[in-house]
């Protein structure tokens, strides 16, 4: 997917090996890599033929979009409180009509080349989720917020839901 796009955003890109990789491999486009470490950049910026930003989501805009952006290793994890992932969100815009795609890239010692997986999820709310199951003839037994059991909230991490045959 990155080959095929024009111009590239490495989010939280590290040291860069993830863009080097792409022109090394022959991307011709726009890369642009950015992080927050500056220890990070500086080990990315052993090639000067990648645009490389010091920065995160929230500190830095460009006036022109790019094609694909991409999180790899951990970056996602860094972005520890709710509005953190809101202004990532929004920022890349990722959601497509309820669904999210993405790709995980996964390396070993043992292998050749790096292994990737690609995945959509969709997402629904508690409304559009009661739905479905009532038309199935099913009905919601139980409903939760999180694997705890708490109570589903505006802010709950997961619908958990059980449902049962009427």
């Amino acid at each position: 997917m990155i080959m095929a796009a024009e111009s590239v955003l490495d989010v939280g890109c590290g040291t860069g090996s993830l863009l080097h990789w792409a022109r090394e491999s022959g991307h011709e486009g726009r890369l642009v890599g950015l992080d927050p470490a500056e220890g990070m950049l500086a080990q990315a910026r052993r090639r000067d033929d990648v645009e490389w930003v010091l920065g995160d989501l929230s500190t830095v805009s460009w006036e022109d979009e790019f094609d694909f952006a991409v999180m790899t290793g951990h970056a996602f994890q860094v972005l520890l409180t709710d509005d953190e992932l809101r202004t990532a969100f929004a920022a890349i815009g990722p959601f497509e009509n309820g669904y999210v795609t993405f790709k995980a890239t996964y390396e070993s010692p043992d292998w050749d080349a790096p292994k990737f997986s690609r995945s959509t999820l969709r997402f629904l709310d508690v409304p559009s989720l009661g739905a479905f199951v009532s038309e199935a003839g099913l009905a919601v037994d139980e409903q939760y917020g999180y694997w705890d059991r708490s109570p589903v909230t505006a802010t709950s991490p997961e619908i958990i839901t059980i449902v049962r045959r009427p």
